[in-house]
């Protein structure tokens, strides 16, 4: 039964997550009761919000079957599931990260760059609305070479929660990342990306979500949630 009522509510993701990028809702009774959550970055536009979501809903249950927990993380979506209720609530999931693998040739100066750019930053996302959280930032670094930063927190979440959570994803991203010439850190409540070429025009969802495109693959990593 729990299987069937997980069914049921992937199906759903796709459809409505990108109407805001980001859409949680239950299906079931008593210990068959599935909580689902699915989330894209507010730069990620409605048709490959959508595509990611059906992909990551596929996914996460050929990765994990018969799982009663699990969190998918691409690029573009996260796509996460449990029999609890995991709804604004702090996480302790370590989430991913990608990056370029091309270094910048000044490692130091885009560090304290993307410090202070990315600092600045995680007050103005936690402080943004019940329907969005998320800051962009450009500073130049040398010449004219710019940084494009942007952090997010899911909108369930509470301002101390979020900030939180992107204070973690940015330590994670400057160990993890450091000197490359993009980098890209995703946990379960929020998400901060940085690059030397600018990634983002943030969209605004339509009204109705768009008819799918072809189907892409995007890299993704699963991560099986432990009891």
């Amino acid at each position: 039964m729990f299987q069937n009522n997980l069914k049921h509510l992937l199906t759903n993701l796709s459809s409505q997550t990108p109407l805001t990028n980001f859409y949680n809702s239950t299906f079931g009774r008593n210990e068959n009761t599935v909580y689902a959550l699915s989330f894209c970055p507010a730069y990620v536009a409605a048709q490959d919000c959508q595509v990611c979501v059906q992909y990551a809903s596929y996914y996460i249950t050929q990765y994990c079957p018969n799982q009663r927990k699990a969190i998918i993380y691409y690029v573009e979506c996260v796509v996460r599931y449990a029999n609890y209720s995991f709804f604004s609530t702090e996480d302790q999931d370590p989430g991913v990260y990608w990056s370029s693998s091309i270094s910048f040739y000044d490692p130091d100066r885009l560090d304290q760059v993307l410090a202070n750019t990315m600092n600045g930053l995680i007050t103005k996302a936690a402080f943004g609305s019940s329907t969005t959280k998320f800051a962009t930032g450009e500073a130049k670094i040398i010449g004219s070479r710019q940084l494009y930063s942007i952090m997010q927190c899911i909108p369930d979440i509470t301002e101390c929660v979020c900030r939180n959570c992107l204070q973690l994803a940015l330590a994670n991203l400057q160990h993890n990342t450091y000197g490359k010439e993009w980098g890209l850190v995703s946990k379960a409540n929020c998400q901060t990306r940085y690059g030397l070429v600018a990634f983002y025009d943030v969209v605004i969802p339509p009204a109705e979500p768009s008819a799918a495109p072809p189907p892409l693959k995007p890299s993704s990593v699963m991560v099986p949630q432990r009891n």
